[in-house]
Protein backbone atom coordinates (compact mmCIF):
# COMPACT_ATOMS: atom_id res chain seq x y z
CA UNK A 1 0.00 0.00 0.00
CA UNK A 2 1.82 3.45 -0.83
CA UNK A 3 2.38 5.65 1.89
CA UNK A 4 0.10 8.57 1.65
CA UNK A 5 -2.62 5.94 1.31
CA UNK A 6 -2.13 3.95 4.25
CA UNK A 7 -1.74 7.54 5.96
CA UNK A 8 -5.38 8.54 4.86
CA UNK A 9 -6.46 5.21 5.66
CA UNK A 10 -5.35 4.89 9.29
CA UNK A 11 -7.65 6.27 12.60
CA UNK A 12 -6.44 8.47 14.91
CA UNK A 13 -5.97 5.90 16.85
CA UNK A 14 -5.32 2.95 16.85
CA UNK A 15 -7.11 -0.28 19.27
CA UNK A 16 -5.39 -0.38 22.65
CA UNK A 17 -3.76 -3.57 24.19
CA UNK A 18 -6.36 -5.41 26.18
CA UNK A 19 -9.28 -4.08 24.36
CA UNK A 20 -12.00 -7.35 23.32
CA UNK A 21 -13.22 -8.01 19.60
CA UNK A 22 -16.60 -6.52 20.71
CA UNK A 23 -14.96 -3.21 21.59
CA UNK A 24 -13.18 -3.44 18.61
CA UNK A 25 -16.18 -4.08 16.25
CA UNK A 26 -18.22 -1.31 17.95
CA UNK A 27 -15.22 1.43 17.48
CA UNK A 28 -14.23 0.23 13.86
CA UNK A 29 -16.66 -1.39 12.45
CA UNK A 30 -16.71 -4.89 10.83
CA UNK A 31 -13.10 -5.91 9.35
CA UNK A 32 -12.95 -5.85 5.58
CA UNK A 33 -11.39 -9.52 6.14
CA UNK A 34 -11.15 -11.91 9.25
CA UNK A 35 -8.45 -14.05 9.18
CA UNK A 36 -9.13 -17.52 10.30
CA UNK A 37 -7.06 -17.60 14.09
CA UNK A 38 -3.27 -19.88 13.66
CA UNK A 39 -1.51 -21.45 16.75
CA UNK A 40 -3.71 -23.19 19.55
CA UNK A 41 -1.96 -25.65 19.93
CA UNK A 42 -1.29 -25.72 23.62
CA UNK A 43 -0.96 -23.20 26.58
CA UNK A 44 2.20 -22.32 25.28
CA UNK A 45 0.89 -21.36 21.53
CA UNK A 46 -2.35 -19.92 22.11
CA UNK A 47 -4.88 -19.29 19.10
CA UNK A 48 -3.67 -15.64 16.92
CA UNK A 49 -6.56 -14.02 14.83
CA UNK A 50 -5.73 -10.90 12.55
CA UNK A 51 -8.54 -8.44 11.47
CA UNK A 52 -7.79 -6.26 8.52
CA UNK A 53 -9.04 -2.74 8.19
CA UNK A 54 -8.32 0.04 5.50
CA UNK A 55 -4.96 1.39 6.72
CA UNK A 56 -4.46 -0.92 9.59
CA UNK A 57 -4.53 -4.63 11.13
CA UNK A 58 -5.57 -5.76 14.61
CA UNK A 59 -3.87 -8.80 15.99
CA UNK A 60 -6.10 -11.19 18.81
CA UNK A 61 -4.59 -13.79 21.28
CA UNK A 62 -8.27 -15.14 21.91
CA UNK A 63 -10.46 -12.38 21.93
CA UNK A 64 -8.01 -9.76 23.01
CA UNK A 65 -5.77 -6.85 21.29
CA UNK A 66 -2.37 -7.88 21.51
CA UNK A 67 -1.82 -5.41 19.11
CA UNK A 68 -2.64 -3.27 16.18
CA UNK A 69 -0.45 -2.59 13.26
CA UNK A 70 -0.29 -0.23 9.98
CA UNK A 71 1.56 -1.98 7.28
CA UNK A 72 4.83 0.01 5.86
CA UNK A 73 4.91 2.07 9.32
CA UNK A 74 7.94 1.24 11.76
CA UNK A 75 6.94 0.84 15.34
CA UNK A 76 7.03 3.99 17.53
CA UNK A 77 10.16 4.29 19.50
CA UNK A 78 9.65 5.38 22.95
CA UNK A 79 12.98 5.16 24.52
CA UNK A 80 16.09 6.66 22.65
CA UNK A 81 18.61 3.62 23.83
CA UNK A 82 16.13 1.75 21.24
CA UNK A 83 17.94 3.86 18.20
CA UNK A 84 20.04 2.41 16.45
CA UNK A 85 22.94 3.21 13.89
CA UNK A 86 22.16 3.24 10.55
CA UNK A 87 24.37 0.64 8.36
CA UNK A 88 25.13 1.18 4.69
Amino acid sequence: MPQAAAQAATPVSLPAKGEDMKAVVRRYGEPQQKHAPAGGDSPRHPPITRWDYPGFSVFFEHSHVVDAVVPGRPPEIYHTEQLQQATK
